[in-house]
């Protein structure tokens, strides 16, 4: 086994990254259909409606990725103690489904509330809280579908994951364009459609699963498994959730500052960020499986060079994410102002060009917490996540906001990331100082 992982674990870790990415892509892709197709079929009201719902997917991804990649790693570094790992996935299906019924108790009793919360205002209330409701009362369906995602992809089948990813976001493509402009369903269309998404993925894998998955008793809860998962995991649920919280505060500073109109302009920007996070997503939970299997090896230099691999891949695609977005944003703007307003497309055009200048920094902040998470060093995993996510980005929100306006939103993310990213380099000049062997 070890000579095998030595002579084949940078293409197996190219091959993760790869299939990882596109899997990533493809969740991404749901928020993304709906708000060309809302945004082309009922305007800028819905495309405000949207982005104060979007939200909703960050914490449902963050809460399949915590249980999804806690219980996967897990199994990553157990994966020869067969009856170990069969309990570690049964876990993980009863934290799922304990997780879907309270998400979907709120999406039924409580979407109105959750919808004014969120930041919505007397004009989209109704919009917003339909598509909430709808979302999370089929909860479970983004829940087990990111949960089972991790476990094949740690199971050596990346590109099956890949695969019903993909496959679920083309079907939300086409059912969108269905339910939106034939059947004229408004935004409870575009809800409908998303619903359908990770259904599908779901029905592509559940064959796998049944059959290299063993399902014991659902209700052998075993609470020293759940607290393994939350430490292994709570890195991908807050850089999921953190997301969730930004935009819910970028809305309610937007909307006190530029009203609906600002609030649609920012859903341009969220949602392509959403696309880019997700690429990052990608890469970093891609590392993590050939990462935690040579950790567990003790292969020291393996470890180290996937680090540099990943490190320089990160570096790489912010440099041509953001020069896309810079030449490009008047272009992408475009796509989503169906009524050609010059104040959204001014507001927007300004904020994609600051906004993502974060991005330069944010994905290598995402390989060094993923890394430290893989190599079961949680602490500096969660102080990277919970900077970049919370630390740093409120405090800076408000005071950016405060003296600079909608400027100062934008610049919000720039700042935490660039922050974050010093904080990481320490962490990795520690730990490569470090004279104990960690792996």
């Amino acid at each position: 086994m070890q000579e095998v992982l030595k002579n084949n674990y940078i293409n197996n870790f190219l091959k993760q990254v790869i299939f990882n990415i596109l899997s990533m892509i493809g969740i991404s892709l749901y928020v993304l259909a709906d708000t060309f197709f809302v945004a082309n079929g009922i305007g800028n009201e819905g495309l405000a409606a949207l982005n104060i719902s979007i939200p909703i997917f960050s914490f449902l991804n963050g809460i399949g990725l915590l249980i999804g990649m806690g219980g996967a790693i897990q199994y990553s570094i157990y994966k020869e103690n067969i009856k170990k790992t069969n309990r570690i996935f049964n876990n993980s299906l009863i934290f799922s489904l304990l997780a879907s019924i309270v998400f979907t108790l709120l999406g039924v009793f409580f979407s109105e509330d959750l919808s004014m919360i969120l930041g919505a205002n007397e004009v989209i209330k109704d919009m917003s809280s339909t598509y909430i409701k709808i979302i999370l009362s089929f909860s479970s369906f983004f829940i087990f579908n990111n949960v089972f995602i991790c476990f094949i992809r740690n199971d050596n089948k990346p590109k099956l994951a890949m695969f019903a990813m993909l496959s679920g976001s083309i079907l939300n493509i086409f059912l969108d364009y269905y339910f939106i402009f034939i059947l004229d369903l408004g935004i409870r269309g575009a809800a409908i459609a998303t619903v359908f998404s990770p259904l599908f993925s779901i029905l592509i894998i559940f064959k796998y699963i049944l059959k290299n998955f063993k399902i014991l008793k659902l209700y052998n809860l075993d609470f020293s498994i759940f607290r393994k998962t939350v430490h292994l995991g709570i890195t991908y649920f807050l850089n999921e959730f953190s997301s969730g919280i930004i935009i819910i505060l970028f809305n309610l500073i937007i909307m006190n500052l530029m009203g609906n109109i600002g609030v649609a302009a920012y859903g341009i920007i969220a949602n392509v960020a959403l696309v880019v996070m997700a690429i990052f997503t990608g890469l970093s939970q891609g590392i993590q499986p050939v990462i935690s299997e040579n950790y567990g090896m003790d292969l020291k230099n393996n470890v180290k060079t996937l680090l540099i691999i990943a490190l320089v891949i990160a570096l790489i695609l912010g440099i041509i994410i953001y020069g896309f977005v810079f030449i490009y944003s008047k272009e992408i703007v475009n796509l989503f102002n169906k009524d050609s307003n010059f104040m959204m497309f001014e507001i927007a055009n300004t904020g994609l060009k600051i906004y993502f200048i974060g991005f330069l920094f944010m994905g290598i902040n995402f390989v060094i917490a993923s890394f430290f998470s893989s190599v079961n060093m949680s602490k500096p995993s969660f102080i990277i996540s919970f900077s970049r996510g919370f630390l740093f980005i409120i405090p800076f929100l408000l005071i950016l906001s405060y003296f600079y306006g909608i400027k100062g939103v934008w610049a919000t993310v720039p700042a935490a990331e660039s922050i974050t990213f010093i904080i990481s380099y320490i962490f990795i000049i520690k730990h490569k100082k470090s004279n104990i062997k960690k792996y």
